[in-house]
């Protein structure tokens, strides 16, 4: 009996030694780029997170390690994280560079630029190639969940998302008016924009989108800038050869939850139900709208056109619909001029299904849709070693398409029009309506979609920009002035068929502007006094 306790301790601390030699010993120390320790700093066994331990005041670190552990990870706040092999050294010295990336930041503060670091006010900032790939019409859509404090509302799904009969509303740090205006200022470059201009921007066209969030705002921008400001930068030429970019997208949209309505023979007992509660406490007998005879031709479904069973959804209405996204841009420049040529084009159609009209010649397209061209063309020219000039020009040509007389989404709802009882057409091929027993004549909706024709919006953007920023250092240090000209016309025009109705005009926006800058600074100060005039 002693002799099997004593061959049990000797496998345990057997077992013991052996669990103790495969662990193994790393060391070391963590500097920074000036040889300071970095306290605090985090050393990992890659593969195992929960094995690590914190550099101490020295900079020191000791760490137990598995024998299969090839790395360590060493991280802090600010610093590039640093990856280190541990399989031929276990006394290591470890030096982590300064994370500058988000340090030497640039955000758009106004009519300047700032770096993070130096920004004294509150902005989120965001890069345009984060969102380029997302397959919508809409930069506002794009931004949603992707800069803190933005909010945006689409109000319904119809193609385009936005202009006059859809407008997408959006809003920075919420709501700040109940009755009032609460739709933040829209900056692109610095010429402000509208709601439906800004929403025509292509998203290949972008840099960068900056909010201004607090009341520092309308130090710059003045009462207009008390809801917040939206900054837009576009893409400029870079040093280099011409580079070419080619990008298109196709994407397939769908219905989330299709409407669905009673059958005929369902809808008819609850309408005789509905009757006989609200003929109920009154000295009227209710009057049955449907007898025996009618729910037995609406359950066997043996007189298709007097008692029809019309599945509306189905019929007027497609499950999926398409977008296509296509843009080709051309960027480069020397050191006397910067170009980038940007040209887009986006389609969107809606899920109407087509409905042929009475007559063969009154033959339209009725359904929603919406296409886009977009093109760009920035400019920086510099002539002198003090003198830069920028010169911007870009347009955009819209077409919205709807079904005329009608919002189809409000009809979708409507009993009258999309009663079960009413066939799809007429045996002889015409159009229905409602013609069965308690019917109102109502003109069904298909119907209306054939035969009443669109309306049409064609809207023609076109911008001009002229910058010209002198650098006047001979005079001051830092002082520099800049005069800016800016031309926005915008043509509009509203085409309605069968009735032909044609409504157009045209009007424009010049802004001329002057700013003066003095920016100064030292070891200790980063100080910059701008003055601006605009007209």
């Amino acid at each position: 009996m002693k002799s099997k306790i004593i061959i049990l301790i000797i496998c345990a601390l057997l077992g013991t030694v052996k669990a103790f030699a495969q662990n193994r010993t790393v060391q070391g120390v963590v500097l920074d780029s000036n040889n300071e320790p970095m306290i605090g700093a985090t050393v990992a066994e890659v593969g195992n997170n929960k094995n690590g331990t914190i550099v101490d005041i020295n900079g020191h670190f000791r760490l137990n390690v598995s024998p299969e552990a090839k790395y360590l990870e060493v991280s802090f706040v600010g610093y590039i994280s640093s990856k280190v092999d541990i399989t031929k050294q276990s006394n290591i010295k470890i030096v982590l560079q300064e994370d500058v990336k988000g340090i030497d930041e640039v955000v758009v503060v106004g009519y300047a630029t700032q770096k993070k670091i130096t920004a004294t006010g509150a902005t989120s900032a965001i890069s345009a190639k984060d969102i380029r790939q997302i397959p919508t019409s809409s930069i506002q859509n794009a931004l949603v969940g992707r800069l803190p404090g933005f909010f945006s509302q689409q109000r319904s799904g119809q193609p385009g998302g936005g202009g006059e009969w859809d407008q997408n509303d959006f809003y920075i740090r919420g709501v700040n008016s109940l009755n009032g205006d609460s739709q933040p200022l829209i900056i692109v470059d610095d010429i402000e924009y509208t709601y439906d201009q800004v929403q025509q921007l292509d998203v290949n066209e972008i840099e960068t989108v900056t909010i201004l969030k607090d009341a520092s705002t309308t130090a710059i921008y003045g009462i207009r800038g008390a809801n917040g400001v939206l900054v837009i930068t576009t893409r400029r030429g870079k040093l280099g050869k011409p580079s070419i970019n080619v990008s298109g997208d196709f994407g397939v949209q769908s219905i989330i939850r299709m409407p669905h309505y009673y059958d005929s023979y369902t809808s008819a007992l609850l309408r005789n139900e509905a009757l006989v509660n609200d003929a109920h406490g009154t000295s009227t007998p209710p009057e049955i709208q449907f007898d025996e005879n009618d729910l037995f031709l609406f359950r066997n479904g043996n007189d298709p056109y007097g008692h029809a069973n019309t599945n509306w959804t189905k019929e007027l209405l497609n499950r999926t619909t398409t977008a296509q996204r296509a843009n080709i841009d051309v960027s480069g420049g020397t050191n006397v001029v910067k170009y980038f040529v940007s040209f887009g084009v986006y389609n969107q159609s809606g899920m109407i299904k087509d409905q042929k009209p009475t007559d063969g010649y009154d033959d339209v397209n009725t359904n929603y849709k919406y296409n886009r061209t977009n093109f760009r063309t920035n400019l920086d020219i510099m002539p002198t070693k003090t003198t830069k000039i920028r010169f911007d020009m870009n347009g955009r040509f819209e077409m919205r398409n709807q079904p005329n007389k009608t919002n189809i989404t409000d009809e979708l709802d409507s009993y009258e029009r999309l009663a079960p009882f009413m066939p799809l057409r007429n045996p002889d091929g015409s159009y229905s309506y409602a013609s069965y027993k308690g019917g109102k004549n109502t003109v069904a909706l298909n119907s209306i979609l054939a035969n009443t024709g669109y309306t049409r919006k064609n809207k023609n953007d076109f911008n001009i920009v002229i910058d010209v920023n002198q650098d006047l250092s001979a005079i001051t240090q830092g002082l520099s002035v800049k005069a800016l000209y800016s031309y926005a016309g915008t043509w509009e025009e509203s085409r309605g068929l069968v009735v032909t109705l044609i409504n157009s005009f045209l009007h424009f926006i010049m802004i001329r502007k002057l700013v003066l800058t003095h920016h100064v600074t030292d070891n200790m100060h980063n100080m910059e006094l701008t003055v601006s005039v605009q007209g």
